[in-house]
């Protein structure tokens, strides 16, 4: 069953990859601006239902989203709509959690420090 919810997930990415216009996230990497234009939030946090590095980040971006102004979305790219959400914006990941703030992709689970100073300076 697992191995069958895997090939659902990646189909959709492997397609859109297939894509000239499609980028692949990579720590560091900066968004081209025409994407950046369709997000409608501060910060887009992806993460896998189950993912051990996700279960750790995910709590401590939640406290940070009420501890600040910001507006994040999750997307959790086991859910359908939240990767085709992905996709429709022209970019996939191979690794997560992924967070994407002010065009820059940063990767891993990092402290709630390390966070913090992401979004201070990001």
């Amino acid at each position: 069953m697992k191995k069958l919810i895997w090939l659902i997930v990646l189909i959709p990415i492997l397609v859109a990859a297939c894509s000239s216009n499609f980028i692949i996230l990579d720590d560091g990497k900066v968004l081209p601006e025409d994407i950046c234009n369709k997000i409608d939030y501060d910060a887009l946090v992806i993460h896998e239902t189950g993912c051990p590095w996700c279960t750790k980040a995910i709590p401590m971006l939640e406290e940070i989203e009420k501890e600040s102004n910001l507006k994040f979305r999750y997307l959790d790219i086991a859910n359908k709509d939240d990767l085709n959400y992905m996709l429709s914006l022209g970019f996939t990941t191979q690794k997560i959690p992924a967070l994407l703030y002010n065009c820059k992709v940063y990767m891993g689970a990092k402290s709630k420090e390390e966070y913090f100073e992401i979004l201070k300076n990001g």
